[in-house]
């Protein structure tokens, strides 16, 4: 028995049409194989740079002076409620911001939870929620942060999913001082590295002393 004929099979010329088709179709499915992982490879490094803008934009020096002032305010008794928005409102901004890309599928919701980003997330959310629901009850806005609100609440799912220590109200006052110190310290560091002169080497040409002896 014949499981498949081989009689009137034919490769080059008329009736060979078939043979063509299939490779065409080979090809076809290859290419469209290399642009799927190519593009998902592109999709991966845009998303990798995109989290590292994200990473750099809160690391700046910026984001710690907000910060500082925001730490020396509440160790001089404001409440957290009584903020005053115009310390604040940079940082609601950035994560409402951040936020809506993330709900969005524009940011990898894994890839701000590995780059340590949820946790100042879900941090600056326990620091910062009673002066922002203070400010939607003020403005009848409900509105207020709610990108910021939304992805802090992922970012704290996934934490008690896995068992990570989450930050509250008491963690905060009990390590105030501590936070004080290193926004002072990185705050310095970015003021010693603006000041620190680079001399160009000298362009002068050395003109030896004719009359000199060796």
């Amino acid at each position: 028995m014949h499981l498949i004929n081989l009689d009137n099979l034919v490769l080059i010329g008329p009736g060979s049409e078939w043979l063509w088709t299939m490779v065409s179709g080979i090809v076809v499915a290859v290419t469209l194989v290399g642009l799927y992982f190519q593009l998902r490879m592109q999709r991966s490094q845009a998303a990798i740079e995109q989290l590292e803008r994200v990473e750099q934009e809160y690391a700046s020096e910026r984001f710690a002076r907000i910060g500082l002032e925001v730490l020396r305010a509440m160790r001089a008794g404001v409440a957290p409620a009584d903020l005053p928005p115009r310390v604040f409102i940079p940082i609601l901004n950035f994560w409402e911001r951040v936020g809506s890309l993330a709900r969005r599928g524009h940011l990898d919701l894994d890839l701000l939870w590995d780059g340590g980003t949820a946790f100042y997330c879900q941090s600056d959310w326990v620091r910062f929620a009673p002066a922002i629901l203070k400010a939607r009850a003020d403005t009848q806005n409900p509105k207020i942060a709610e990108h910021f609100e939304w992805l802090a609440g992922v970012m704290e799912a996934k934490g008690r999913h896995l068992g990570v220590q989450l930050d509250d109200e008491a963690k905060q006052a009990a390590r105030l001082g501590l936070a004080i110190a290193a926004h002072e310290t990185d705050i310095r560091l970015e003021e010693e590295l603006r000041a620190v002169i680079v001399r160009p080497m000298s362009t002068e040409t050395i003109t030896p002393d004719i009359g000199s002896t060796p």
